[in-house]
């Protein structure tokens, strides 16, 4: 690899390669990327990200982080997503590692603040989005034909409209490729599982005297599945609370829930009512999701006129993934079965007959006399937590089908104004199939011993017994598959015209630049489940029914930048220049609205550059947002203020006993149940949430501000330091489970908290079936407020010795805060430097990587180092203060937490990469990841949400596979 003297270096700024660029260097990259347009002189647009405007003079004054095509080679990832997660602007969120959550998606999300608030783009134009969300899946971008990856944080929806609050991040192509590149790619973890797999295959060629040029390039990829059972820490499930072992009540043999609180014995020939059984369903569960994945991507580019040039880029992915999650089973959901039941034995017969008389809704009355029960068969309700072990993992399989293609027209009205007029149309359709789930309605007819106008088929179900009674025959009649789709369409249409105005400044010999533009766009989703995913409850562990929804929204906008450079090569004003904007939006949803920027950027001297830029930026409400249904499903919580005995509800509030009894009277459960309320399942509870057409758009403000310094006598040295602060205000947000279940849970309920919490009506839990317990409901609003800020710091260094040349990138986020309040009366909550079940995936206030690479061109060798360094991090402190002034920034974690796991120790992880040329036109690299096999932090199995923390840890931030190896061998011709 050869890292030329004046900046060209894309390497470093992230230890990943990551190149933060300053001012020069964006100059530099967008150089490079005016090849991604075209050789030819009629059009010769340099577009750099985060502006329309088309020109190789005028720079930007917003930060912009490049990742080089050298750095994800270096990297060899099976997706794009592994190398931005690494990013310190960015928090981790869905991807591979993920088990609970994952939608086969992988995702970005810049600066904490959701993935939904942020643009993805593909040579700077937008990407057909996945879902009703919006967000676009990192998965379908094409690898093999990156030249870079541009990533612009803070407000940029002057550029590219609404979404763009925390950033953009763009991707851009190799264009003109010319000739033929096959890359191949294998790799394993060091205990010999988790292989993938990446193939690539790329073909160019220019044709018509050089008019022309087509490219087409095509991959596969495969990646095996790494249960977490496979890896120590994930062997055993632990509670965050105590460190010891838990799982879920749903076990094997059974757990009871109602009429009585207990379980099955081991033999599976008596009831117990001294504990509930308990089930590990980690090592099921998975580190790793194995993938399958093509994809076709195809660019042209043909002069059709003297000035005019055609352009169409095309991509097809099919993706398929596959997600294990532990046994299904009868989540306490209440099912009937007769007293004399074969699969009762005596004791069982008798001890639910005493346990249920007189228990209301229990079937059987007080003062019954039970041998004259037992011999009519009088059914029993019984509320039980049986997990189906003898079936095996349920299994979620996603396949999905995209295309996006682009077309259009681009040339010259004059020497220095440009035209682009294009559109953009695709798709995605996805369905997702359970299998090894089962049907509730089903299960309740086995159990009752199939009666009359039970299905077809149905074969009695034994629940009461030991591990192994549940006989295949019955497991097939209640395992039903069952689907559920989802499409979404996207139509975009741009036209812009920009370049410079043809005079400028007295003081300044650059031309003063201009882009103006319109746009269409129209977005149209949908997802449904069949008829039985749509049931509430229906289908058996899967959290929230299927319910159909659909939207579409369009939006017609009009955009204006101006770049404008005031001063040039005066005493102390080397360069002053200003720049701004403005865009107007229609959304055929929320009306109309306006979003500018203003900055500047001032070099006293060529060496220093100060840059600056405001922006005041919107996000219109997603689909989903707006017409998601009212559903039910899991969230996280490990403890329940009502659980336990009547003394150790008293002990936590003298309020609380009235407050628990107030809820159950809510739902209609009795009092009585107090004193014997169960922990929840699995550290999950259920919770209830949709969508609010009532909407407005939310506001944002960004700022940043910052400095850098590329010292003459040092030709490749570039360090900057810049401050970024973002404020969402009217954000659309929901609270968490915490704002309200600990809002009501205090010596002064917040207002409208308490009533908001609708527990088991069976049981009096907050964990049970999801049609009949609703937990907390968080509602969506504008009501929100987000608010974070910090320092972004880069430094690039290359020296040329005798034996070769020694390169040094550094990229460093220092996180000041990151604050979220759902509504005014909840709690304000900072998440830098905690993890909870609010906060979720970690955010160290200190994120770096640091890459250090030599390069000897003379044995066509490359050595190159990356060291990414995390902070230490805690878990979210309670509230010193529940009822502190709103807006004060609180916190307001668990009450109780195994001090082994209060805290994560700093991290540091190493990957190597050696690159040899081993003829003149292959190339092979080896990429060791995480050296030294470094081993993830234990939290326990709550200490974050089930999407975030799983297998004791935190996977989508550290590594729970351990070393491994990639070998890459890439040819070209």
């Amino acid at each position: 690899m050869k890292i030329s003297t004046n900046l060209r270096l894309s390497v470093g700024t992230v230890a990943l390669g990551l190149a933060l660029t300053s001012s020069p260097v964006l100059a530099q990259d967008a150089e490079e990327s005016a090849e991604t347009a075209t050789e030819d002189a009629a059009v010769n647009a340099i577009v750099v990200t985060g502006s329309r405007i088309t020109s190789p003079n005028l720079q930007l004054s917003s930060p912009v982080t490049s990742v080089s095509e050298d750095e994800i080679n270096y990297q060899q990832p099976v997706s794009i997503e592994q190398v931005l997660r690494n990013l310190p602007s960015t928090v981790p969120s869905v991807g591979a590692q993920t088990n609970n959550g994952n939608n086969g998606s992988a995702r970005i999300n810049l600066r904490g603040l959701g993935s939904n608030r942020n643009v993805v783009l593909l040579n700077s134009r937008r990407v057909t989005p996945r879902d009703t969300d919006g967000v676009v899946d990192l998965n379908v971008i094409p690898i093999a034909l990156l030249q870079r990856v541009d990533v612009l944080t803070g407000g940029a929806t002057t550029a590219y409209g609404a979404d763009a609050i925390a950033g953009v991040v763009n991707f851009v192509t190799r264009s003109d490729f010319s000739g033929f590149d096959a890359r191949f790619a294998q790799g394993v973890t060091e205990r010999g599982d988790g292989q993938n797999f990446r193939a690539d295959l790329t073909m160019g060629a220019n044709f018509d005297d050089g008019r022309g040029n087509a490219v087409l390039s095509m991959g596969y990829t495969k990646t095996s599945p790494v249960l977490q059972g496979d890896r120590n820490i994930g062997l055993e499930s632990l509670s965050t609370a105590t460190g010891n072992p838990q799982g879920s009540a749903t076990a094997a043999p059974a757990s009871i829930l109602f009429p009585f609180n207990g379980r099955v014995s081991e033999d599976g020939n008596s009831f117990l009512d001294d504990r509930n059984n308990n089930f590990n369903f980690n090592p099921i569960n998975l580190f790793q999701t194995p993938q399958e994945r093509y994809n076709i991507y195809a660019q042209a580019n043909y002069e059709v006129a003297k000035n005019v040039e055609a352009y169409a880029e095309a991509m097809y992915v099919k993706s398929i993934v596959e997600v294990n999650l532990a046994p299904a089973g009868i989540f306490g959901s209440s099912v009937t079965t007769p007293l004399n039941s074969p699969f009762l034995s005596a004791q069982q017969s008798n001890f639910l007959c005493q346990e249920a008389a007189g228990v209301s809704g229990s079937g059987i009355l007080a003062g019954a006399n039970c041998a004259n029960e037992i011999a009519a068969g009088t059914p029993v309700t019984v509320a039980v937590g049986r997990r189906f072990v003898e079936a095996g993992p349920r299994v979620q399989r996603f396949e999905t089908d995209m295309f996006n293609i682009t077309a259009g027209l681009r040339g010259k009205l004059t020497d220095t104004v440009n035209w682009d007029v294009h559109g953009t149309y695709g798709r995605s359709n996805g369905s997702e199939v359970r299998t090894g789930w089962g049907l509730l309605s089903r299960a309740r007819s086995a159990v009752a011993g199939c009666p009359a106008g039970s299905a077809a088929g149905c074969v009695p179900l034994n629940v009461f017994g030991p591990e192994g009674s549940i006989t295949p025959e019955a497991l097939e009649f209640i395992d039903v598959p069952t689907r559920a789709f989802r499409d979404t369409t996207f139509l975009n249409i741009s036209g812009v015209v920009d370049g410079d105005l043809g005079f400028s400044s007295p003081i300044a010999e650059t031309p003063v630049g201009f882009a103006v533009g319109a746009e269409y766009r129209r977005y149209t989703a949908g997802s449904e489940g069949d008829g039985l995913s749509r049931i509430p409850g229906e289908v058996l562990g899967a959290g929230a029914a299927a319910l159909p929804i659909r939207g579409e929204f369009d939006s017609k906008e009009f955009f204006l930048e101006v770049i404008a450079p005031l001063v040039e090569d005066k005493p102390f004003f080397y360069n002053l220049t200003l720049e701004g904007g403005v865009r107007y939006a229609d959304y055929s949803t929320v009306g109309g609205a306006f979003t500018w920027k203003a900055g500047g950027s001032w070099s006293p001297i060529p060496e220093v550059k100060f840059r600056s830029i405001y922006t005041a930026a919107i996000r219109a409400p997603n689909i989903a947002e707006l017409f998601q249904p009212q559903v039910t499903g899991l969230t996280g919580r490990s403890t329940d203020p009502c659980e336990g005995s009547l003394a150790d509800i008293a002990a936590r509030g003298a309020n609380f006993q009235a407050l628990c009894n107030a809820q159950l009277a809510l739902v209609g459960a009795p009092t009585s149940l107090l004193g014997s309320i169960n922990t929840p399942i699995a550290g999950q509870i259920q919770s209830t949430s949709g969508g609010n057409p009532n909407l407005d758009p939310e506001e944002a403000r960004t700022f940043t501000a910052g400095v850098v310094f590329t010292p003459n006598i040092l030709s490749s040295f570039s360090v900057s330091v810049d401050y970024f602060n973002i404020t969402v205000t009217d954000a659309i947000t929901t609270p968490s489970q915490g704002d309200v279940i600990d809002g009501c849970f205090q010596a002064t309920p917040v207002p409208g908290t308490c009533n908001q919490i609708l527990r088991n009506p069976l049981t009096g839990s907050l964990s049970g079936p999801s049609d009949t317990t609703f937990g907390p409901f968080l509602a969506l609003s504008n009501l929100g407020r987000i608010k974070t800020s910090g320092f972004d710091f880069a430094l690039n260094a290359a020296q040329d010795f005798d034996f070769g040349q020694i390169a040094l990138g550094v990229n460093a986020t220092y996180t000041e805060q990151n604050l979220f309040q759902a509504t005014p009366l909840s709690i304000n909550r900072e998440c830098v430097n905690f993890y909870s079940i609010n906060c979720g995936t970690p955010q160290p206030d200190i994120f770096v990587n640091t890459r250090l690479t030599y390069s000897s061109p003379s044995r066509n060798t490359d050595i190159s180092l990356l060291w990414q360094y995390l902070a230490n991090t805690q878990i979210e402190p309670r509230a010193p203060n529940p009822q502190l002034p709103v807006g004060e920034p609180t916190t307001g974690g668990p009450a109780n937490v195994f001090p082994a796991f209060a805290t994560i120790p700093a991290f540091s992880y190493f990957d190597l990469a050696l690159r040899q040329r081993v003829m003149d036109n292959i190339t092979a690299t080896l990429t060791v990841s995480n050296l030294f096999d470094k081993q993830p932090p234990n939290t326990g199995n709550q200490a974050g949400t089930s999407s975030t923390n799983s297998g004791n840890t935190f996977p989508t931030l550290y590594d729970p596979l351990g070393r491994r190896f990639v070998f890459g061998i890439q040819m070209n011709f």
